[in-house]
């Protein structure tokens, strides 16, 4: 079915120009990205026709070396622009490897700008309204670990069971108790790896486990689940890191949220979570630049007390033998 759908050029073309449409509309990105325009007029099933953008490929990091690309910055861009397909728009490319993806260089206003390009709009998903939602909910409350609306949102996508627990570890490699601050640690300590074991009734939480339970998720979540994957690994490669990432998905599924009709309802909910995210973040930064700190250099102090004494003991009887 993909086959068919990446080779009727009219599908194509219709993604293309959507997804272009909703870029040049949107202020944060329309400076940034940069989608051919298609001139459907000259288009059939078997012919598709655009403009032409010449650019650096992103695989080729000697070649944007050499031009004086900011990497980190296209790395920045890129998350951005997904982040906002997976959360605001609901429309989601789902190929995007380096070959599809391009750097294009322009002067404005004596400037040098660079642009994403986008290439390659043959395979997309369209989310409806309320798996969109829904979706923007389960990360909103992976991020603020709260358990009670990640269960909800992922039983109304359709996982049954145990699985919502896990999601976290799938997506942002934590579980929901995990005192770490978001994209610091990639490692889950045993004691979260026995709670999610006991939560799943599986052997293990390892990936091939993980793999088996994915495979009970809805088609539509894996699919989101597949580009990110591949968004984290181009990323990376461009100097990205998983703090900012999981970051900028943070702050796109804040903005995607549209729960009520009502504006008030909906600001005070993403103020909510910036609060909450705010709060929990302050807390793990004092209690890790802070507090684990002082009880180190303590830990430390009364190490060497202890060997103090034990060196003193030591000489007391070694006197007193002598003696």
């Amino acid at each position: 079915r993909n086959i068919k759908a990446e080779m009727d050029f009219t599908q194509e073309a219709y993604n293309c120009s959507k997804i272009r449409n909703l870029i040049m509309s949107d202020n944060r990105l329309c400076s940034k990205i940069e989608i051919p325009k298609i001139h459907t007029e000259f288009c059939t099933r078997k012919v598709i026709v655009m403009d032409f953008i010449s650019g650096i490929p992103l695989h080729d990091h000697a070649g944007m070396i050499s031009a004086g690309v900011d990497q980190k910055r296209i790395a920045s861009i890129f998350v951005e622009l997904f982040g906002t397909m997976f959360f605001d728009y609901g429309f989601i490319h789902c190929d995007p490897h380096p070959g599809n993806l391009l750097v294009s260089s322009q002067m404005v206003n004596g400037k040098r700008l660079d642009k994403l390009v986008v290439l390659d709009h043959g395979l997309y998903l369209h989310l409806d309204e309320a798996f969109r939602e829904h979706h923007c909910g389960i990360w909103r409350a992976m991020i603020i670990q709260d358990n009670c609306s990640l269960k909800y949102n992922a039983e109304q996508l359709g996982l049954k069971g145990n699985t919502w627990k896990l999601l976290p570890f799938v997506l942002i490699n934590r579980s929901t108790e995990t005192q770490s601050r978001l994209g610091k640690s990639s490692y889950m300590s045993p004691e979260e790896r026995k709670r999610i074991v006991k939560a799943l009734g599986v052997s293990d939480v390892s990936f091939s486990k993980a793999a088996n339970i994915v495979g009970e998720f809805p088609p539509e979540l894996v699919w989101i689940m597949r580009s990110m994957h591949m968004v984290k690994d181009l990323h990376e490669k461009l100097g990205g890191n998983r703090a900012e990432r999981f970051h900028i998905y943070a702050q796109h599924a804040n903005s995607g949220t549209r729960t009520s009709s009502w504006k008030f309802i909906n600001a005070c909910t993403k103020l909510h979570f910036f609060l909450s995210l705010w709060i929990m973040e302050l807390k793990l930064f004092l209690y890790f630049e802070w507090y684990v700190p002082i009880m180190k250099r303590e830990m430390l102090r009364r190490r060497k007390s202890r060997l103090s004494l034990s060196a003193l003991f030591r000489e007391n009887i070694e006197h007193k033998l002598i003696k």
